[in-house]
């Protein structure tokens, strides 16, 4: 018997591949054993391995019981894409899978984006 958070992680990485797939334009696939075998075969990395459009993506699946932190639940209301910094470091950027689905789409009209653009 498995125990609860490999079940719980395979739920999610279900569910991750599940939503994924939903989205135009994209085909997701669940790797085996959760990317344990990505040391010997890259295709296997990462928890979910999107291709999007031409090109192909790991995909880490997190599921966390308790909820995000006070900031970060504050920067998704003050806007639809937040980058997290950390010095020295690339930016990571998380987004609401709303909002991915229509950037992957392509379904955002070129003013609406310039609307909120304030660089």
């Amino acid at each position: 018997m498995t125990s609860k958070q490999k079940q719980k992680g395979y739920r999610y990485e279900k569910k991750t591949e599940e939503y994924l797939n939903a989205i135009k334009g994209v085909n997701a696939k669940r790797s085996l054993a959760s990317g344990a075998y990505g040391k010997y075969i890259e295709e296997l990395d990462g928890d979910v391995r999107a291709k999007i459009h031409s090109s192909v993506y790991k995909v880490e699946s997190k599921a966390r019981s308790k909820d995000f932190p006070k900031w970060m639940e504050q920067a998704f209301t003050q806007g639809d894409i937040v980058f997290f910094w950390k010095p020295r470091c690339n930016p990571v950027v998380a987004m609401p899978y709303e909002m991915f689905k229509k950037l992957i789409e392509g379904k955002f009209k070129a003013e609406e984006t310039c609307e909120k653009e304030t660089i």
